[in-house]
């Protein structure tokens, strides 16, 4: 885990410390390419803020892609951010195929009170697996529709 800064220190040295720009986030694939998160981020400020409900509720994921209803935003999540790559997408997928397999292993059909049962596990589980919001993503767009 790394800390980031939605406001880079090289922009506002003085914010170093401010917990309004601190953020947690993974290690980026730092030294392989591509990278992600805060080390594609490099020097340049956010305006996403994830510690902001309004800002949370314009991203969705579709298949394993991110997505924001808000252009600027999309543009941070492309270009800034490197949230969509290919490896990213994979990895996404993975970790829900893993998920998946826990819960269904020898099912048949799955019904909804399945699916609300992995979606309570998931947000009362101590430590949250790799990949957590778009899991939750899943089994919210799965609930609704059944």
């Amino acid at each position: 885990m790394r800390i980031a800064h939605r406001i880079p220190q090289s922009a506002a040295p003085q914010r170093d410390l401010d917990w309004n720009n601190l953020l947690g986030a993974c290690t980026g694939n730092e030294g392989n390419t591509p990278t992600h998160c805060d080390v594609a981020q490099h020097d340049t400020p956010l305006e996403l803020d994830p510690t902001r409900l309004d800002h949370c509720a314009t991203l969705r994921f579709e298949q394993a892609r991110l997505v924001s209803a808000r252009a600027s935003f999309m543009d941070e999540i492309e270009r800034v951010l490197a949230l969509n790559t290919n490896l990213l997408q994979k990895r996404r997928n993975e970790a829900l195929d893993a998920y998946l397999k826990v819960w269904f292993s020898g099912r048949g059909s799955v019904d909804r009170s399945v699916l609300e049962r992995m979606r309570v596990a998931l947000e009362s589980h101590g430590e949250l697996p790799p990949y957590v919001s778009f899991l939750k993503s899943w089994l919210a767009r799965h609930i609704r529709s059944r």
